[in-house]
């Protein structure tokens, strides 16, 4: 029969987990909706410590690790935590810490030019470095905030200067050890905020033009940077561009056209600015407002070209390289323009959903485009054809991928993680083909960590596996690859040569036992032609070929004695040493 042996009582509400430290000391911990864990000394019947704020959410997990000091918990705030417990500090101190998102990401992109980085901005108003090859790599830039050492001393929940959350950033990664390189825009916010990818925190700059002071209801909608890192530039629903110093948040130049400048500074759909972009040398910046994409001088921020489209413009994405800019429409769209020459050179049209967003491979040879109605597809750009196309879960709201094309991330409206694909036309070959236009795209499941799975072939030897990857199985189609075949002889003109390896040890075949090879030697240059062999019989290498003799004519032979030379009138080789004995 069970016997109660004593009573705690939990004021946090309903208890969500109960485990015992296995290590020789009597403690029971108990977990709570509010975040908060109870620590109870089972010797004394007392409440022991407790430790308030150990994560944003309910505890869901919490467990002491087997005969150690170490107490594992987790929580819906996507938080693992390990907590380390000893003698001089029996309160509990983090010893590892993974954390990721709370909230699912708003955009993500690769950030270091080898690809094994990507930052991320998310709904919970955080940026964040993750690492693809280790977790310990992961960085946690903080939460944006207009008072940074505020939000410090309270902590974010408690911030009262806490921003809303990112909407769109842009990064370059050349000047990040001496100044701030990442710009961030808020959800209805007029400020951009600075950051530093470096240092990993927010940075000191606050970027804001003296002209909206006393004006309200101005949004920065559109952000970009130049390929320098010196300066940001930052669109706004008004129609106004503003360039900024990065380094001191000074500004220094607009971006408006002379009618423009006529106006109020009221909000209108058909000024807001939707997005920004520098060429390579930052010599010219593309903006994009309702129909109309407009080409400045950066320099001079006079205005060079413009283009009507005819169809309100969503977002633009260049490929700085290639100087090619693919714009998405509000319907379905998408067109691609030519930074030098200002044309229109590929359109892609029924596409049949509306585009979230879009990036290009870097070498320009694809476009990857993601879909509202939860698929990712691929189009050729030499081609102008569509040479992918799957269906995921959910949709995928940001995408980017790597610059040595190896790796595709997405993120999802209903995950807080990042989703990594691998490129398999890298590491298989394989030629790609227009979709015809009843292909029926397969659903793929989205990526999870787990080993490879191991596979035995029943034609390979005993004891032999193959490890296979599920992502990575492909259909074998045998009409991709040529085989070719090189022939025998490839023209008569022509010597070919044998694939067998030089004779290891000198032959010499035309060396008797009464006729020694410096005798041969001798003769030959007699003759007239032992210029062409002495290289190759002083080294001793036998001749695969038949040996042209050349003519004799203008030599004399008496006796049995050949004559034409002399021997001081030989030619010396470093070699060999002749004898006068020997003529």
């Amino acid at each position: 029969m069970d016997e109660t042996i004593m009573k705690f009582e939990q004021e946090w509400g309903e208890i969500l987990n109960l485990s015992f430290r296995t290590d020789g000391i009597p403690y029971l911990v108990s977990s709570s909706k509010l975040g908060h864990v109870a620590i109870w000394d089972l010797e004394n019947r007392r409440l022991h410590k407790q430790m308030r704020d150990v994560h944003k959410g309910p505890v869901t997990g919490c467990e002491f690790v087997r005969n150690e000091a170490l107490l594992v918990t987790s929580s819906l705030d996507n938080k693992l935590k390990i907590w380390r417990f000893d003698e001089l500090n029996d309160n509990g101190v983090i010893l590892h810490l993974r954390e990721g998102h709370s909230l699912p990401p708003t955009k993500i992109r690769f950030y270091s030019e080898s690809g094994h980085q990507i930052i991320s901005s998310s709904l919970d108003c955080t940026l964040r470095n993750f690492s693809i090859y280790s977790e310990r790599l992961h960085k946690n830039l903080g939460t944006a905030t207009t008072n940074r050492k505020l939000a410090k001393r309270l902590g974010s929940d408690k911030d009262p200067y806490k921003l809303s959350p990112i909407t769109d950033f842009a990064f370059e990664i050349i000047r990040e050890k001496e100044f701030d390189n990442i710009v961030t825009l808020h959800k209805k916010t007029l400020e951009a905020i600075s950051w530093s990818g470096d240092k990993c925190r927010i940075g000191s700059n606050k970027f804001v033009h003296k002209r909206f002071r006393n004006v309200y209801g101005i949004e920065a909608t559109a952000v970009t940077m130049s390929s320098c890192g010196n300066f940001v530039c930052i669109g706004y629903t008004s129609g106004h561009i503003d360039k900024f110093n990065i380094q001191s948040g000074l500004h220094r130049s607009t971006f408006v056209t002379e009618e423009h400048v006529q106006k109020t500074l009221q909000f209108e759909s058909e000024n807001q600015i939707t997005g920004l972009a520098i060429d390579d040398i930052s010599t010219k910046l593309v903006s994009t407002n309702s129909s109309f994409i407009k080409f400045w001088n950066f320099k001079t921020s006079k205005i060079i070209h413009h283009l009507n489209l005819g169809k309100i413009i969503k977002k633009i994405h260049i490929n700085r390289q290639t100087g090619l800019i693919a714009v998405s429409f509000e319907e379905d769209e998408i067109n691609i323009i030519d930074l030098d020459t200002k044309n229109l050179i590929r359109e892609f049209k029924d596409l049949n959903s509306k585009i979230n967003d879009i990036v290009f491979s870097s070498d320009s040879k694809w476009i990857i485009v993601a879909f509202e109605d939860k698929s990712i597809r691929v189009f050729d750009l030499e081609s102008a054809a569509k040479i992918d196309h799957f269906l995921l879960s959910s949709p995928c709201i940001s995408l980017s991928i790597s610059p040595n094309n190896e790796f595709l991330a997405t993120s999802h409206p209903d995950q807080n993680g990042i989703f990594l694909w691998s490129n398999i036309n890298l590491y298989v070959p394989k030629l790609l083909h227009k979709l015809k236009n009843d292909f029926q795209p397969k659903l793929l499941d989205l990526p999870v960590a787990r080993p490879d799975e191991i596979i035995e072939d029943e034609d390979l030897e005993d004891g032999h596996t193959e490890i296979f990857d599920e992502n990575s199985k492909q259909e074998n189609n045998e009409k991709d690859f040529i085989h070719y075949k090189s022939p025998e002889q490839l023209s008569k003109e022509l010597i070919t040569l044998s694939n067998l390896p030089s004779s290891p040890k000198p032959v010499r075949k035309y060396c008797s036992d009464d006729n020694t090879a410096e005798d041969y030697i001798v003769n030959k240059m007699i003759k007239g032609y032992a210029s062409e062999v002495l290289d190759l019989a002083c080294q001793g290498y036998d001749f695969a070929g038949e040996i042209i003799k050349p003519s004799t004519e203008g030599f004399s032979q008496k006796e049995g004695k050949q004559t034409g030379f002399l021997p001081d009138q030989l030619p010396s080789h470093p070699h060999i040493r002749f004898d006068e004995d020997v003529i």
